[in-house]
C-alpha cells in the first residue's frame, strides 16, 4: 500500500513469513509437488496482470522478481 498525505509520500511493503515464491515453489517441488511448467507461466501472467493494475493506477513496482525458469 502507500500513504499518500499532502507531503508525505511512502509505501508500504509486505513481509511474507515464508519466503518469496520462488522458495515456496523450490520447498514444494523438493516434496514431491508438480510444479509444472503451466502453473509457473499462469503464476507469471498473474504477476505481470497485477503489475498492470498497479501501472494502471500509477503505481511504480521497483522490486518485482519473479523466475519461472526453475
Amino acid at each position: 500500500g502507500i500513504v499518500n498525505s499532502p507531503g508525505s509520500y511512502a509505501t508500504v511493503v509486505e513481509y511474507l513469513r515464508m519466503g518469496s515464491l520462488k522458495s515456496g515453489l523450490t520447498r514444494l517441488r523438493k516434496q514431491g509437488a508438480d510444479v509444472s511448467r503451466r502453473l509457473r507461466c499462469a503464476i507469471a501472467l498473474q504477476a505481470a496482470r497485477g503489475m498492470e493494475y498497479l501501472h494502471g493506477q500509477y503505481v511504480v513496482h521497483f522490486d518485482l522478481k519473479v523466475c519461472v525458469c526453475m
